[in-house]
């Protein structure tokens, strides 16, 4: 299958992942997804928060990330996404040693991932940004190999999906163990 069939398939999945458990365990599930893949692309997880913030924290090429995970289904060109305070608060690094990033998942087929990092997301705070903004302002290799990795582990699992609660795969990413 290629990447392009993988992320419309992954798509799919997610949609019928959100249909069967809701908005807010949906939410949950791809924060624990997302540390998979951070675990994939040779991360070492610390921390997955389902309150507080950042939603992940992890260790990778000798820097501490702090990510803010969010899901959005963007279906038209003039969507908006809107940081808090509390949010961007989360992700603020407090030396160079560490690095904030605001990681969305847009749901719409085909789905992707768009990494934005601490000092682009943080001009946006207070007023709506149309997503294809934050878009333009990712960082496009991060967010392309968070998407291919994403699409693959969604699909590789799109049997056991619904099993994979959200307490597992937070349990397996901070061990460093794959699903």
């Amino acid at each position: 299958m290629n990447t392009a069939d993988r992320r419309f398939l992954a798509a799919q999945l997610l949609q019928s992942l959100r249909d069967r458990y809701g908005d807010s365990e949906f939410g949950y599930r791809v924060q624990a997804f997302f540390a998979h893949v951070l675990v994939r692309l040779g991360a070492n997880i610390l921390e997955i928060n389902a309150q507080g913030h950042p939603d992940v924290k992890a260790t990778w090429y000798s820097k501490t990330l702090l990510i803010q995970v969010k899901t959005l289904l963007h279906r038209r060109a003039d969507h908006m996404f809107e940081i808090s305070e509390p949010d961007l608060a989360g992700i603020t690094p407090p030396s160079k040693m560490y690095v904030g990033y605001l990681a969305l998942l847009d749901c719409a087929a085909p789905i992707e991932w768009i990494t934005v990092d601490y000092d682009k997301v943080r001009r946006h705070l207070r007023h709506p940004v149309h997503t294809v903004t934050l878009k333009a302002d990712s960082n496009v290799s991060l967010s392309r190999d968070c998407t291919d990795e994403f699409a693959q582990l969604i699909v590789d699992k799109k049997d056991r999906l619904f099993d994979l609660r959200y307490t597992l795969l937070c349990e397996r990413a901070i061990r460093g163990n794959a699903i």
